[in-house]
């Protein structure tokens, strides 16, 4: 006799039908692993940020005060030197008068000339038909006397042209002190026999010095066996 199915129990209306029998308990999720994974730096990064912020602030600060000490010493020692380079010496270096004998111009033969005038110009009478490198830096120029041949040119090395002349005059001095007119001692209000270091830190030649080379190298040469000497810059 063949098997009767199970009867479904009717649902009367208004009643809920059985919920279904509970499944198997569901597994808790396991939770993942983070070994091997980069901790968070961005705390750190923004950390080291700031110190190095700081640190670049700190040296800005530092420098800016430097310039300023050295610009405050400088102005006061160029106004002491500004006219005391021997005036052979500053005619040969800015005028092209012969210094060794001192003597007139002679235009077939021309001499000196390493520095450019206040307004960065050279003196009248100049014929520049050369240059080998920037105006802004130790250059070489080849001159000549207007009216004369190209053949009768003469080369000179010259300082940048943004340094004017008493800076020039200035940076001799403190260089060769030989080619002072009064002493540097006396012009520090040192005793005459004072040590060259102690006239250099009461005239603030380190501090000057970079003034007037806006902190670059400038090195300078002397030339001549007498008491005057040209001097010009030794070009790099």
């Amino acid at each position: 006799m063949p098997e009767l199915a199970t009867p479904t129990p009717a649902v009367t209306p208004g009643e809920r039908a059985a919920p279904p029998a509970p499944g198997p308990a569901a597994q808790p999720a396991t939770p993942r692993s983070t070994a091997g994974a980069n901790p968070p730096e961005r705390r750190d990064d923004a950390l080291a940020g700031l110190l190095q912020r700081s640190v670049l602030h700190r040296r800005t600060e530092a420098e800016r005060g430097r310039r300023q000490s050295d610009k405050a010493h400088a102005t006061r020692t160029i106004a002491l030197l500004r006219n005391n380079l021997k005036k052979a010496c500053d005619d040969h270096l800015f005028l092209g008068v012969p210094l060794d004998p001192v003597g007139p111009i002679d235009p077939a033969d021309p001499v000196g000339i390493h520095a450019y005038t206040a307004a960065g110009a050279l003196p009248p009478g100049v014929q520049q038909i050369d240059r080998r490198g920037a105006k802004g830096k130790v250059h070489q120029i080849d001159w000549h006397w207007a009216g004369q041949a190209a053949a009768t040119a003469k080369p000179s090395t010259m300082f940048p042209c943004w340094m004017p002349p008493d800076h020039v005059r200035t940076l001799i001095q403190l260089t060769y002190p030989n080619s002072c007119i009064t002493p540097l001692a006396t012009k520090a209000g040192l005793p005459g026999n004072a040590q060259q270091a102690a006239i250099n830190t009461a005239l603030h030649s380190d501090a000057t010095k970079r003034y007037i080379t806006r902190n670059t190298v400038i090195q300078l040469q002397q030339l001549g066996s007498g008491n005057l000497k040209s001097y010009y810059p030794v070009d790099p």
